[in-house]
């Protein structure tokens, strides 16, 4: 008979302590669970550290460079002077320059859909010079810290020893900070 009562005692035992293993099992998972995210943020945390760590240690020249490269804000009378500086440094005519989106316009989006982290002002101007003069202007233009993409590229006929060059060309421009929250905002 005791027997009986202690196997009874047993089957109640397990029978009421059962939710309560349950319960602890699922709190070990969730330990574990939140121990793997831990272990993620502190690895997040780290990348974090070293990208600072790296932005840090760019020199200010550097960073003059890439300001130079594309500048934070559109300024196309300063970036026209700079063209026709290269212009005249080689021997060639400035004939005409029209601007044709002087407040900038959003890059084309990329292949994901998102749009780019940059803005381009397009602009047409007509050259005055000889071919060889065109063709170290297209070089200086190319080895310029500045970025501009040349898209289009016409010749006139020479009038004399001086060919017309119709030149399309864009600049580009970091957007600004209230440029960049906006877009984000669209989002």
């Amino acid at each position: 008979m005791t027997i009986f009562f202690l196997a009874g005692a047993v089957t109640i035992f397990f029978i009421k302590s059962q939710p309560i293993f349950n319960e602890t099992k699922n709190l070990r998972e969730q330990v574990i669970a939140f121990d793997n995210a831990l272990a993620d943020a502190r690895k997040i945390k780290e990348t974090k550290d070293e990208l600072i760590a790296k932005y840090n240690d760019i020199s200010q020249s550097d960073i003059d460079r890439i300001d130079k490269l594309v500048p934070s804000q559109t300024d196309a009378i300063k970036f026209i002077m700079e063209v026709d500086d290269i212009i005249k440094n080689n021997g060639m005519i400035l004939r005409s320059i029209d601007v044709k989106n002087a407040e900038g316009s959003k890059a084309p989006p990329d292949a994901g859909g998102k749009s780019k982290l940059f803005e381009t002002v397009s602009f047409a101007m007509k050259i005055a010079g000889s071919y060889e003069s065109f063709f170290s202007f297209v070089k200086n233009m190319e080895e310029n810290l500045r970025l501009t993409d040349i898209n289009a590229v016409k010749l006139s006929p020479a009038i004399g020893s001086l060919y017309e060059f119709d030149v399309e060309a864009s600049a580009y421009f970091k957007p600004t900070k209230e440029q960049l929250r906006k877009e984000q905002n669209e989002e």
